[in-house]
């Protein structure tokens, strides 16, 4: 039978010291530097990653969208409709709609910008 306790083990001193240690390394090093080894390692890591076909498509759905995502989710999180998301009352719910509301907003722009192209390029 397997017992899933945590254990009771005192903290020994090469914990403390690898605790104090990483404490010091994180404070000394500046937060842009974390912050592009973060960065790359994501990309890395997420280009290594064997996705399947559905999450492959998805991460490409998102990807077609991110930009209008990034640049409209302010309006309804808080702007002009602030409170408006808020009302779905959970945060995986205000997430879920918040998306919805932004990838509905992205289609209309994308379809707006396909028609000024239309007209542009027929000129």
């Amino acid at each position: 039978r397997v017992r899933f306790a945590p254990q009771n083990r005192p903290l020994e001193s090469a914990d403390c010291i690898v605790w104090v240690m990483l404490f010091i390394c994180m404070n000394l090093i500046h937060k842009a530097a974390l912050t592009i080894i973060f960065a790359v390692s994501s990309f890395l890591l997420f280009n290594i990653w064997e996705k399947g076909v559905v999450t492959e498509k998805l991460w490409l759905f998102l990807g077609k969208h991110s930009t209008n995502i990034w640049l409209t989710h302010m309006f309804f999180y808080s702007a002009l409709f602030g409170g408006l998301v808020q009302k779905a009352g959970y945060p995986l719910a205000i997430l879920g709609l918040l998306l919805v509301l932004c990838v509905a907003v992205s289609y209309i722009e994308m379809l707006i910008e396909k028609a000024v192209w239309r007209v542009s390029c027929t000129r």
